[in-house]
C-alpha cells in the first residue's frame, strides 16, 4: 500500500466529491432509485430472504468487530505484534461507530425513505448533506450497516492482500465487492436508506481507513538518504574518466579514498576485467558491488552484469551511479549470495559504530545488534536465471566458498573465469575438484581458470 497510497487517497477523494456533487445537484436520483423497490410499500421489506440476509450480515459484522478487538487484546497481553490489529480496531471505532453512527446518523435529521410522503409516510424528503428536523435519532444519513460491511471488507482486504497471489486477489476482490454490494443494496431495497446514504457511507469509511493508515504507517516513514560526495576518477590505461557518488560514511575506506584522489581503486582489476571479457564475451556475476566503483568497466565490456550488493547504503549509491553513468546492461540486486536461498545478518558497522562500507560481512551471530547489523536476503546463483557467465567475480569478505557452493550448476554449465578473494583459504579444493587451475594472485584477488583459459589468464599477470 505505501507505493499506491497517494493515488488511493486522490481516487477516494475524487470519488467522494463526484458522488456528493451528483446527489446534491440531482437529489431526485435518490427518489427514483428508491421508487424502483416501491409498489404500495417496499415489497422486499418483510420478505424472509431479505430479513435472513440482513440479520446474517449484522451478525457477521458484530462477530468481526468483536473478533478483531479480542485478537488485538490477546496480542497485547501476550506481547506479540499487534500493529495491524490495532489499525483494525481504530478503523472500526473511528468509521462505523463514531463518524457514521454517532455523528452523522444522530445529527443530520434526514428521514428514511419509508417515512417520507413520496412513499406513504408523513416526513419531508431532504437531499443528502442537508440538515433537517424530520428525524431525531438513528436517521437515514448515512447507512450504519453499509459502513459496517464496507469496513469489514476493507480490513479483510488489508490483512489478506499481501499474502495472496494474483488470481486469489481477483477472487477476494470479487467476493468482498459482492458482499458490500448486497449489504448496501438491501438497505435501499427495503426502504431504510437512500442510495446516497449507502454510497457515501462506503466512501466515508474508506477515507477513514486510509487516513488512519497514514497515522499508523506512513507518518512513521522517514526519508532514507545516504550522504555522499561526487568524485571524478580517470583510468589512464583504459582511456576513460567517470564521475560517481561515493559514501561519506566510508571515506576511510581505500576505494573511496582513491576516487576522492581522482584514481581508480585496484586499477589492475579493471584492466583484467576488460581483457577477460574481450577474450571471452558473455555475462558477468559481480558480488560485493559496494558503491559501484567497478560497474562502469564491467558494463563497457560485458553483455549483462548481474551485480549483488546486500548493504542498503551501498546499494542506494550503486543504484544512483548506474543511473548517473547510464549503465543500461547492469542488473543490480539488493541481496547477498550464498549456498542456498534465505536470509542472513550482515555486519555493516564495527563495534565502535564505524561504517564498514565494502568490508561488511555476513556473520549470523545468535543475537544481532540492530545498530551494527542488517538482515538481508540471500540467493544461491543456481536458483537464478543466469546463463553464459564468462566472469565470476567474488569479493564477499570470507563468504566466497558459500557462494561457490550455491553456484555448482552455473560453474558446470559456463566454466567462467573466477576472480575471488580467499582470505579464509578455503576455496582452492572446491575449484580444483571441478578442473580449475590457479593462475596467480594480485592485489586482493586470486585468478582461477579452466585449462582452456589458463594460458590466457596467466598472461595477464604483471611482470
Amino acid at each position: 500500500m505505501p507505493n499506491t497510497y497517494p493515488r488511493l487517497v486522490i481516487w477516494l477523494l475524487a470519488s467522494t466529491l463526484l458522488v456528493s456533487a451528483v446527489f446534491t445537484s440531482f437529489p431526485q436520483v435518490d427518489i427514483y432509485v428508491s421508487g424502483l423497490f416501491y409498489s404500495g410499500g417496499f415489497w422486499l421489506r418483510d420478505h424472509w430472504l431479505a430479513q435472513a440476509v440482513r440479520h446474517g450480515l449484522i451478525y457477521l459484522m458484530y462477530a468481526f468487530a468483536a473478533g478483531t478487538l479480542a485478537a488485538f487484546l490477546y496480542a497485547r497481553i501476550r506481547k506479540k505484534p499487534a500493529k495491524a490489529l490495532g489499525y483494525g480496531v481504530a478503523v472500526i471505532v473511528a468509521g462505523p461507530l463514531l463518524l457514521v453512527n454517532s455523528v452523522l446518523k444522530n445529527n443530520w435529521g434526514r428521514a428514511r425513505p419509508s417515512d417520507i410522503t413520496y412513499f406513504g409516510g408523513e416526513k419531508a424528503f431532504t437531499p443528502a448533506y442537508q440538515f433537517s428536523d424530520q428525524c431525531e435519532t438513528n436517521c437515514s444519513f448515512t447507512s450504519g450497516e453499509g459502513a459496517g460491511i464496507a469496513t469489514l471488507a476493507i480490513l479483510v482486504a488489508f490483512w489478506a492482500w499481501p499474502r495472496l497471489v494474483r488470481h486469489q486477489r481477483v477472487l477476494l476482490s470479487t467476493a468482498l465487492g459482492g458482499l458490500v454490494t448486497v449489504g448496501a443494496a438491501l438497505r435501499v431495497a427495503v426502504g431504510r436508506h437512500f442510495l446516497s446514504d449507502t454510497l457515501l457511507s462506503i466512501l466515508f469509511c474508506a477515507l477513514v481507513a486510509v487516513a488512519i493508515y497514514g497515522l499508523f504507517y506512513r507518518l512513521n516513514i522517514k526519508t532514507y538518504a545516504v550522504e555522499y560526495l561526487v568524485a571524478r576518477a580517470r583510468h589512464k590505461p583504459l582511456g576513460y574518466q567517470i564521475e560517481v557518488a561515493v559514501p561519506v560514511a566510508a571515506k576511510h575506506r581505500p576505494a573511496v579514498q582513491c576516487f576522492l584522489q581522482g584514481r581508480y581503486y585496484e586499477a589492475f582489476s579493471h584492466k583484467s576485467f576488460a581483457a577477460i571479457l574481450k577474450h571471452r564475451p558473455g555475462n558477468v556475476v559481480h558480488a560485493g558491488t559496494f558503491f559501484g566503483d567497478m560497474l562502469h568497466t564491467l558494463s563497457q565490456n560485458a553483455e549483462t552484469v548481474y551485480a549483488f550488493e546486500p548493504v542498503l547504503d551501498n546499494y542506494i549509491l550503486a543504484k544512483q551511479n548506474i543511473a548517473r553513468l547510464n549503465l543500461t546492461n547492469v542488473t543490480l540486486i539488493n541481496a547477498g549470495l550464498g549456498a542456498e536461498a534465505g536470509s542472513a545478518s550482515i555486519q555493516v558497522r564495527s563495534e565502535q559504530g564505524r561504517f564498514r562500507g565494502g568490508t561488511a560481512k555476513i556473520l549470523n551471530p545468535e543475537r544481532a545488534d540492530p545498530l551494527l547489523f542488517e538482515q538481508v536476503p540471500v540467493f544461491a546463483l543456481d536458483g537464478l536465471p543466469i546463463e553464459n557467465v564468462s566472469l565470476l567475480h567474488l569479493d564477499v569478505e570470507g563468504y566466497e566458498r558459500r557462494v561457490l557452493l550455491g553456484a555448482k550448476r552455473l560453474i558446470k554449465r559456463s566454466s567462467p573465469i573466477v576472480l575471488l578473494e580467499d582470505n579464509a583459504n578455503n576455496c582452492a579444493a572446491f575449484l580444483e575438484k571441478r578442473g580449475y587451475r590457479f593462475c596467480f594472485f594480485h592485489g586482493s584477488l586470486n585468478y582461477w581458470a579452466m585449462p582452456e583459459d589458463y594460458d590466457f589468464v596467466c598472461s595477464l599477470k604483471p611482470a
